[in-house]
């Protein structure tokens, strides 16, 4: 059973990064993770301003 459960996994896993790819060509490499465990970015965001003419 655990076996089936990780194929599951993986074929998801597969499934999403040629999604990207094909959808928006964006090709990177997924991994799953627990829920609520990605701590998120409390810095302020970093503005750039283009003075080209």
């Amino acid at each position: 059973i655990f076996f089936d459960e990780m194929r599951k996994q993986r074929a998801f896993v597969e499934m999403l990064e040629k999604r990207l790819a094909t959808n928006i060509g964006l090709h990177a490499k997924v991994k799953l993770v627990e829920p609520s465990s990605i701590t998120r970015h409390e810095g302020k965001a970093n503005r750039i301003v283009d003075k080209r003419k």
